[in-house]
């Protein structure tokens, strides 16, 4: 698979932060596509996907006691 400027993608993992109300979610070690030319990251759909259910659930526990 090539970036758009050129470059072959290279598989990796990469971290990232998403604010759900009034926390910080961490998801760590998510499968992506880093360019090394340009530093550009992409994820398959399947990783989006499953992405967007964690933030999902983690806004719908945000509330729940201890």
């Amino acid at each position: 698979m090539r970036c758009d400027c050129g470059a072959s993608l290279v598989e990796t993992t990469t971290c990232e932060q998403y604010k759900v109300e009034s926390m910080v979610l961490v998801i760590a070690n998510i499968p992506a596509l880093k360019c090394p030319s340009c530093q550009a990251f992409f994820y398959e759909d399947e990783v989006l996907d499953r992405i967007d259910e964690i933030i999902s659930t983690a806004g719908e526990n945000i509330n729940q006691k201890v």
